[in-house]
């Protein structure tokens, strides 16, 4: 991680901060600044401290490199969102309905009102998604066992009984005699308390990035030379359809489940119809009742024994027995989606609006 300099160049951003590579520019920090800053006044209300200032600068820099961090990541690992989820969001996001049906208008509008060009939203839904995927992965793509699943509708069915008693202050209220020297005195010891809110008049001038991004001009080259600056955030990645059958086992029953499995292998092998023997045996309650389906999937979705196993296979074969931390698995291919590179041509509209915000964006913090 290193720092760079805060002199802006024309129609360039400012690199302040280098993460793994990658290059974090002066606007992107003031965005995050102010993102920060909103925050804490949501909470704060105006009245912030000059104290915090260095501490939402602070955390500005860290959410930064994290978000950095985690991208990387996701990439890294192979987490991807198509763009036909992404899509999805966004047409069912009320914000952006009119009556219960998608708005392109209003949906165009109210981020022109943002300064945000369609683009740039939708790679930012799709980055939170991907990272989402990874924090999804951890706490809610597990295969649940049966005797966890025993404890947890224990723990959810538990009832307790007790017993308390309520004793209104008011009623000894008429047992209190209190004189004006006693109310004073309470008064000057709690002075604080009886302070209103310090009120001031302002004026302010509104800004729009859109009216801004409207005056600037640039040439097609260079919406063209920003598209292959950003071409990784135009490709989706390949999904793949599965389903499976889940043995699973405690540390002194490993060698029967093993065996368990090697049996349901060979009668699928046999004839036997897969779906009917992961809805007979499979512990997934998840996926059992569907004959074993997990839908589709991305890289990233599964734990690791499980996934290399899913993308080794090909449509309609079945893998070896794989041993995960939950079990024994039989793993099916169902289906796959091809990743796509979405052309430039494909995208160009949306790429000139993104690209003229930017640089008004730039052009207002200089």
């Amino acid at each position: 991680i290193s720092f760079g300099n805060m002199n802006q160049t024309p129609l360039e951003q400012n690199i302040v901060i280098t993460v793994n590579d990658k290059e974090i520019s002066l606007f992107e920090y003031r965005e995050e600044f102010s993102n920060q800053l909103m925050q804490i006044q949501e909470i704060l209300g105006n009245q912030i401290p000059d104290s915090l200032e260095y501490t939402i600068k602070e955390a500005a820099v860290e959410n930064l490199i994290m978000k950095t961090l985690l991208k990387d990541y996701v990439e890294a690992q192979g987490y991807r969102v198509s763009p036909e989820f992404v899509t999805e969001l966004i047409m069912t996001n009320p914000q952006f309905q009119l009556g219960e049906n998608f708005n392109r208008e209003n949906y165009e509008s109210i981020l022109l009102s943002q300064g945000v060009s369609l683009s740039k939203f939708e790679n930012d839904l799709r980055i939170q998604l991907q990272i989402d995927q990874l924090r999804n992965g951890l706490t809610g793509s597990s295969f649940i066992t049966p005797l966890e699943f025993r404890k947890f509708v224990t723990l959810q069915l538990e009832e307790r009984e007790g017993e308390y008693l309520m004793i209104p202050v008011a009623q000894f209220s008429d047992q209190v005699k209190l004189d004006s020297d006693e109310v004073l005195s309470y008064y000057k010891e709690n002075v604080e308390s009886f302070v209103t809110e310090e009120e001031i008049d302002v004026e302010y001038l509104s800004i729009s990035i859109g009216e801004i991004a409207q005056s600037i001009e640039f040439s097609p080259l260079d919406v063209k030379q920003y598209y292959d600056e950003n071409i990784e955030r135009f490709r989706s990645n390949e999904e793949r359809k599965s389903s499976h059958i889940l043995v699973s086992f405690e540390d002194d029953s490993e060698a029967d489940a093993l065996e368990e499995i090697k049996n349901i292998d060979q009668r699928i092998k046999n004839g036997e119809s897969f779906e009917a023997l992961a809805t007979e045996f499979s512990d997934d309650p998840g996926s059992a009742s569907n004959g074993g389906d997990l839908g589709w999937a991305e890289p990233g979705s599964f734990v690791q024994e499980f996934e290399q196993a899913l993308f080794s296979l090909g449509t309609g074969e079945i893998s070896d027995p794989i041993k995960t931390q939950f079990g024994y698995h039989l793993i099916r291919l169902d289906d796959i989606k091809q990743g796509r590179q979405q052309s430039f041509s494909e995208i160009e509209n949306e790429l000139t609006d993104e690209y003229a915000n930017v640089l008004a964006k730039d052009r207002l913090y200089d």
